[in-house]
């Protein structure tokens, strides 16, 4: 009696989806196939601070001088983007299952006579009690595509490379004294690409701030099921001398929220509204710390000249 009871609370949970029903009775095939197994072998075996990272920009020489005028080019490529679906109920269900089987399972093999019985017996009631709980923590397929495309559908219409360069622009007027220009200049085409810059380009500044967005993540822990999610993203910069394209010096930096962290739904519920602010959190952070670390340093634009790269 118990057990049909359990099947049919699992039947109910995964009625929505006849392609989740069919990926839970996977489930119970393997349960089936741990069951023979383990009796095979049933003998003893040994068996919301938000913080920003960042490496500081490092100057070559001794010799100081100031930063002049500091065109900021863009690169020209989209970030990577990298975001941690919640598992559907089927799978959720299948994943469940099989961490309660397995871990009746481990604990079988070390059992002797009658305690292998009742390990035995209890690895089928394990296995539906777990795909039951895994079934209720994950999402419906329908749910994880509404939030899904509402997330994409924001990245996807946001130009990040734009929205870094006049972040960093605004910041600079508001808080410090560097004198920055925006630049009608094609940046990198692609992650590491080390584009080169004539001199012809840059008459009006002094130093060239080259800077990509590499990428914009949620990330929560890799086996959740449903796990709340935190937003890292990384900017890759070069600071380049404009007379002769000699580079600088080259520094990442990366924001990662702190907490609250919220699970998939939520960053994408209201057309991905919590993505959208958190994400003007991080275009902010990170551009003040690019101006601070400008405003810090002095570099020795009195070296002798070097040949920029071929």
């Amino acid at each position: 009696m118990f057990c049909f009871v359990i099947s049919r609370s699992c039947s109910a949970i995964l009625q929505e989806d006849a392609l989740e029903n069919r990926a839970y009775r996977w489930v119970w095939a393997f349960v089936s196939f741990i069951l023979i197994v383990t009796l095979s072998c049933a003998t003893p075996q040994k068996q919301l601070r938000q913080v920003v990272e960042q490496q500081s920009f490092k100057g070559i020489g001794e010799s100081l001088g100031d930063l002049g005028k500091i065109g900021i080019v863009s690169a020209s490529f989209r970030p990577r983007l990298d975001f941690q679906k919640p598992l559907t109920r089927g799978t959720a269900a299948m994943v469940g299952a099989l961490s309660a089987v397995g871990f009746l399972a481990t604990g079988g093999s070390h059992c002797v006579g009658d305690e292998c019985l009742g390990i035995l017996i209890l690895i089928p009631a394990a296995g539906m009690i777990g795909g039951i709980v895994g079934a209720i923590r994950g999402v419906s397929r329908g749910e994880l595509q509404r939030h899904e495309a509402a997330l994409n559908d924001y990245a996807g219409s946001l130009d990040f490379q734009k929205a870094m360069a006049e972040g960093l622009f605004s910041v600079a007027q508001e808080q410090s004294r560097l004198h920055l220009i925006l630049l009608e200049v094609q940046g990198p085409n692609v992650p590491g690409e080390e584009t080169t810059y004539h001199s012809s380009q840059f008459e009006q500044v002094d130093a060239i701030l080259e800077m990509g967005v590499r990428e914009c993540r949620l990330r929560g822990t890799p086996a959740g099921i449903n796990s709340p999610l935190h937003l890292t993203m990384t900017v890759g910069t070069r600071l380049i001398r404009a007379k002769d394209g000699t580079v600088l010096c080259r520094s990442d930096f990366t924001y990662e929220q702190g907490v609250p962290r919220i699970k998939f739904s939520e960053w994408g519920a209201k057309s991905a509204q919590a993505f959208r602010e958190e994400l003007d959190r991080a275009f902010r952070h990170l551009a003040v710390e690019i101006v601070t670390a400008l405003s810090e340093m002095k570099m020795p634009f009195d070296l002798p000249s070097q040949s920029p790269p071929n």
